[in-house]
């Protein structure tokens, strides 16, 4: 960046099943987006970008805060940090020279992971179109991977299907239990 090196957040290089994708430089890994778990967030660059979006209630707030610092110039960096982590009962997959993961979350956060990383793609598919486009191609094998090997698959796939909806509206927001993504209509 016209700034050199100031990162925005430091993370974990590998917080569990979780592998990122980037460049390496100056003893870190460069990449777009971490997770919250374990990454330490400069306060005066959070402070710069403003408070997380609440609105995104619980999955992809983490990432929403490093696009929002990327395009700010900030490095959003990976370090060799120990750290054990697990995602719900996730369960990692290796295809081909990727590793995927079938999270086994309930329908619940189905719902607001497929809805929160859409309305981010919608918010920065013109300044980022590759992550975007990497981000949907994301999504769409999590779901994939969800209709055909997880539990409570009816239920999951209505929740994914109406994080779909809700993102193409624009609706962000806590649901309500009447807007239980799970039941059907």
């Amino acid at each position: 960046s016209e700034r050199g090196f100031v990162p925005g957040v430091v993370a974990p290089r590998d917080p569990g099943p979780v592998r990122y994708r980037g460049t390496e430089g100056r003893g870190f890994l460069s990449t777009s987006e971490v997770i919250q778990s374990g990454a330490m967030f400069s306060l005066s660059q959070l402070g710069e970008i403003g408070d997380f979006d609440e609105r995104l209630v619980i999955d992809a707030v983490d990432s929403q805060a490093c696009l929002r610092l990327g395009e700010r110039g900030y490095d959003i960096v990976c370090a060799d940090l120990p750290m054990g982590h697990r995602l719900g009962e996730a369960i990692g997959f290796e295809v081909g020279s990727r590793r995927v993961l079938l999270t086994r979350h309930p329908p619940q956060r189905h719902y607001y992971m497929t809805r929160n990383r859409l309305l981010l793609v919608r918010e920065h598919a013109l300044r980022r179109p590759g992550w975007a486009m990497a981000t949907v191609r994301k999504t769409l094998v999590a779901a994939a991977l969800t209709a055909t090997l997880d539990d409570d698959r009816a239920g999951k796939v209505s929740a994914i299907a109406r994080g779909v909806r809700d993102a193409l509206r624009g609706r962000a927001g806590r649901i309500s239990v009447r807007r239980d993504p799970s039941r059907r209509p």
